[in-house]
């Protein structure tokens, strides 16, 4: 909430809020139309002009600015991480619409780092299983060894690609090649040979489907910017076919290649 600059006590009108040329709210024109001038109250109450703020949050890093102060349009944000923004005095919490885009960074780049330690806590939860495993692979190596063939009738049939269910080469094989009833499907494997593989090998599957659902785990910038590319691409294709001088031969593809330049 804004404070009143008239109605505040004088032991607080003597205070800095300027930090680059060191004024007081006393020397404050509050009749100036100057920008770099206005007061801008925080949540802790704490008064600033915007100038001191603006440099506090490192406002040219998320804007191009021209040579009088004028926002001209956002840019691509520093690549390395960001803290939350502090007030300067009290250590509060900068809450101020104005910079919204870089608390909105900070944010994500704490929740970006909650999952990068989930995922890394996850992994070694999952060390313990693969070394007990390897530990024991030459009694598997036995085991499987011991195995009788007994490969189905039909065997796997790999004809039309969009029926394997393994085809991704986005993404890492799913589990359910590794199960029971992929080994008979995909692998051509009988279905008591199956049993007697995945009774041998089921420690290594069940860790397999824990590692996997971590590799498939998608941090905040991640989601952040499918959502923002979903959001620019609506609102492009509205604009492109709205627009009744543009012709509409491959619209999707005219609006993909506007959001890529538009998003960064």
């Amino acid at each position: 909430m804004q404070k009143c600059i008239v109605c505040l006590p004088e032991e607080d009108k003597i205070d800095i809020v300027d930090f680059i040329m060191q004024r007081s709210l006393t020397d404050i024109d509050l009749a100036s139309s100057d920008v770099s001038d206005r007061l801008i109250t925080l949540a802790c109450g704490h008064i600033f002009t915007v100038e001191t703020l603006d440099g506090h949050c490192n406002m040219n890093a998320f804007y191009e600015i021209d040579e009088i102060g004028r926002f001209i349009s956002t840019k691509s944000p520093p690549v390395n991480y960001q803290t939350p923004l502090t007030c300067s005095t009290c250590r509060g919490p900068i809450t101020a619409l104005r910079y919204g885009r870089v608390t909105k960074r900070a944010t994500l780049d704490i929740l970006e780092q909650n999952v990068a330690g989930t995922m890394s806590r996850s992994l070694d939860e999952c060390s313990p299983g693969v070394t007990d495993f390897a530990c024991a692979m030459s009694t598997h190596e036995e085991q499987v060894k011991a195995l009788e063939s007994q490969s189905t009738e039909a065997g796997p049939s790999h004809d039309n690609p969009d029926e394997i269910p393994f085809v991704d080469v986005h993404g890492p094989l799913p589990a359910k090649l590794l199960d029971l009833e992929g080994m008979q499907k995909v692998h051509g494997i009988g279905l008591e040979e199956a049993r007697a593989w995945y009774k041998i090998v089921k420690p290594i599957v069940q860790i397999y489907r824990r590692v996997l659902k971590i590799a498939v785990m998608r941090g905040a910038h991640v989601k952040a910017y499918e959502a923002a590319f979903a959001t620019l691409f609506r609102l492009e294709l509205r604009a492109i076919a709205d627009d009744t001088e543009r012709g509409f031969d491959a619209l999707e593809s005219l609006t993909f290649d506007n959001v890529k330049q538009k998003i960064g």
